[in-house]
């Protein structure tokens, strides 16, 4: 049978890698096509400081496009020929990165468990809704537009 409880080791763990390591996989996230689709929502989830997620995404950004012009000025017409080549070789670096990540977790797990309850000490905060968004979120329900006959 499937267990959907939360598991709060994990999420202790998850938060404190990314707030060691958050700025970073931000950073290295903009040059991972699904990594920087959810990289925001990483950083959300684990409450990271905003203004260190924007300089590290504007900073992550600004890299891969300096590098990707800079690759695609100096090889020219050869960047298609080299292309497919560059993303197999892309691709299995960051699938042996991942599985090393995953490996490293599993084995470290008990002692990272262990540092992040030291360092995260209680129970974990949950993101509250600041007084503007819950306006927010009142305006956005009254505005929903009812068809004519059940307006009566």
């Amino acid at each position: 049978m499937l267990d959907f409880a939360p598991k709060w080791d994990a999420a202790w763990r998850a938060r404190y890698l990314f707030l060691q390591h958050g700025g970073k996989v931000v950073l290295v996230a903009q040059f991972v096509p699904i990594l920087r689709t959810i990289a925001g929502i990483l950083a959300g989830v684990n409450m990271m400081p905003w203004r260190r997620f924007v300089i590290t995404n504007v900073l992550g950004a600004c890299i891969w496009a300096a590098s990707y012009g800079y690759a695609a000025y100096t090889f020219g017409h050869q960047f298609r020929r080299l292309e497919a080549p560059a993303m197999v070789v892309l691709g299995i670096i960051t699938t042996a990165i991942i599985i090393f990540g995953i490996v490293f977790i599993r084995r470290h797990e008990a002692q990272l468990v262990a540092k992040a309850q030291a360092a995260l000490p209680g129970p974990l905060d949950v993101p509250h809704r600041s007084h503007r968004s819950a306006k927010l979120v009142l305006f956005f329900k009254n505005a929903i537009v009812l068809p004519h006959d059940a307006r009566e």
